[in-house]
């Protein structure tokens, strides 16, 4: 199968549209875009941070995985912005004890006040099987994770809001990468509208296989003022070498046992094999293609993590554990 000759798309990837001299669509897009935006968006981020920090017990509430990209995220907000953070930590059942180890170690090494929320094995499980079996998602969200992902992901995010909302702090900070989030959205104000729409795009594709379980989960936004969502490693500088330095001086070790793509999620081994076999291509494709575009990873490198192996062990446990 042909790839980008730049970045690392498959010509199987959705609209990738292979050119003559094997250029894809997405680094034709690309092209003539400016790169000093960054430097904006970090600019208004910390004017943002003068005015609204110190006002709340917390100015930030960090969804913290104990990945490399949330510890780095949670380290940034700390160190070189000097926020008071909360980190928020959703347990899924499939968290590394390592990764469990991780975010011990970070959250105490930094000073910073840490919630672990645990929902029903039973409840999760279920959500997780049925988004492997028959994804409740349109097609279009499988060209940037797996439906599973995508699940674990909503929950994440409204429960971070929603711890936010509830203590009155002004930011939450999610890790993605600057492949996962375009600088163009590192920095969104949500309103009303935007609230409800976010709750329900998570909420409703997995109240059909949950039903009104989730309620709790996803209660409906009725007034503001509602927290700024922020991708501070979007804006704030991005290398991995650098990430794993800075987050290596507070204690964080790779866990073993996961897939070249995770640093925290047991399940994602399954959700990379099960991906590949419904779709074709890699649910990582987007994100390291992105990254491999916009320079932060070698052409060479972002292909070596497609195509690296996931570790059958993990797979064949996980599997055990959801009965597919």
């Amino acid at each position: 199968m042909k790839t980008c000759a730049r970045c690392v798309v498959p010509e199987n990837f959705p609209r990738a549209a292979l050119d003559p001299h094997g250029v894809c669509s997405y680094c034709r897009e690309a092209e003539g875009k400016p790169r000093e935006l960054r430097q904006v968006v970090r600019r208004r981020f910390e004017a943002l941070a003068r005015e609204r920090s110190g006002k709340s017990p917390y100015d930030v509430v960090v969804a913290y995985s104990g990945g490399k990209d949330s510890s780095y995220t949670l380290a940034l907000v700390v160190r070189e912005y000097g926020l008071k953070a909360l980190a928020f930590t959703f347990d899924n059942g499939f968290v590394a004890p390592a990764a469990m180890a991780n975010a011990r170690n970070l959250t105490d090494r930094l000073g910073v006040d840490h919630i672990v929320f645990k929902a029903p094995a039973r409840l999760l499980d279920r959500i997780f099987r049925r988004s492997l079996e028959s994804s409740p998602y349109p097609v279009k969200s499988a060209e940037r994770a797996s439906p599973v992902c995508t699940s674990c992901i909503g929950l994440v995010k409204y429960l971070s809001f929603k711890t936010a909302m509830e203590k009155a702090v002004p930011f939450v900070a999610f890790g993605w990468t600057p492949g996962q989030a375009p600088i163009e959205s590192a920095i969104l104000e949500l309103t009303l509208p935007m609230a409800r729409s976010m709750a329900d795009a998570a909420r409703l594709p997995m109240e059909k296989i949950a039903g009104e379980s989730l309620a709790a989960y996803f209660p409906a936004p009725e007034s503001g003022p509602f927290p700024c969502v922020v991708h501070p490693a979007a804006f704030s500088g991005y290398d991995e070498k650098a990430v794993y330095r800075t987050i290596a001086a507070f204690g964080w070790k790779r866990p073993k046992g996961l897939d070249a793509n995770s640093t925290n999620c047991l399940l994602n081994s399954l959700n990379v094999v099960s991906h590949v076999r419904q779709y074709g291509f890699n649910p990582y494709t987007y994100e390291i293609a992105r990254l491999v575009r916009e320079g932060y990873l070698t052409r060479a490198e972002g292909l070596k993590r497609l195509k690296a192996p996931v570790p059958a062990a993990t797979v064949r446990a996980v599997r055990r554990r959801l009965e597919v």
